[in-house]
């Protein structure tokens, strides 16, 4: 159960890896591929646990617990996303602040109407103010340049949980935007600041998803070039 924990949280944080599986299937093919990650667990989910267990399989295998550790997994990692795996107590303070703030001074106006302007302005006090402010479904009407620009200005504040999950908002939002690019190079560059080259590695990868422009290739290819430093001292250290 411990070790589909593990898978379940490499499933939502690492979709973009590959798996080296040994393929047979005699006498026709032997051979090893790199198949994606998701495929590789969602076989090993429903084909080698949900199926017996619906089944009722009479084995000394304990599916059930297969299945409950890797959806308790599943759980860990979109509770850690969300709160870009820190505690995220002293943030919620400031930000329950930010909200009255808001709701003081813009308590009869249209919250988007706000931000739009403040955004114009180059204000980032009422800018941020007004994020707060802004529902799920009003967030759909921020496009994902201003979600980067406000993400930045939520960073700089000190709100890094925040800022992250505003990005994941706006992808949530927007997933066919040709625009996108930024969105993730940002949340890239997050991750690398706190220290995750890994997850880091999963955004920038999604950058070239969306036809990036030179600026935003440049800087993607110079972050992942930072990973693979990182890694490469990694390895010495190991070794």
């Amino acid at each position: 159960g411990a070790i589909s924990g593990v898978l379940g949280l490499y499933f939502l944080l690492f979709p973009r890896n590959k798996i080296k599986v040994f393929v047979m299937l005699f006498p026709f093919f032997f051979d090893v591929l790199h198949l994606p990650v998701r495929w590789v667990l969602g076989f090993y989910v429903l084909v080698d646990n949900l199926l017996p267990f619906l089944m009722s399989s009479q084995t000394g295998v304990a599916y059930g617990a297969h299945l409950g550790g890797f959806f308790a997994g599943l759980g860990l990692a979109a509770l850690g996303e969300r709160t870009a795996w820190r505690l995220p107590w002293s943030e919620r303070r400031d930000r329950t602040k930010s909200r009255r703030s808001g709701a003081e001074n813009f308590r009869t106006s249209n919250p988007v109407e706000n931000l739009k302007q403040a955004l114009v302005r180059g204000d980032r006090q009422s800018a941020l103010e007004q994020v707060y402010q802004l529902d799920k479904q009003q967030l759909a009407s921020v496009n994902p340049e201003e979600c980067v620009l406000l993400s930045d200005w939520l960073h700089q504040a000190g709100h890094p949980i925040a800022a992250a999950n505003l990005l994941r908002q706006c992808v949530a939002q927007h997933p066919g935007a040709e625009n996108m690019a930024r969105v993730y190079l940002m949340l890239g560059l997050f991750r690398l600041r706190q220290g995750q080259p890994t997850a880091a590695y999963q955004h920038l990868q999604s950058v070239f998803d969306y036809q990036p422009d030179d600026e935003t290739a440049r800087k993607t290819r110079e972050a992942l070039a930072q990973i693979e430093v990182y890694n490469y001292r990694k390895k010495k250290l190991e070794q």
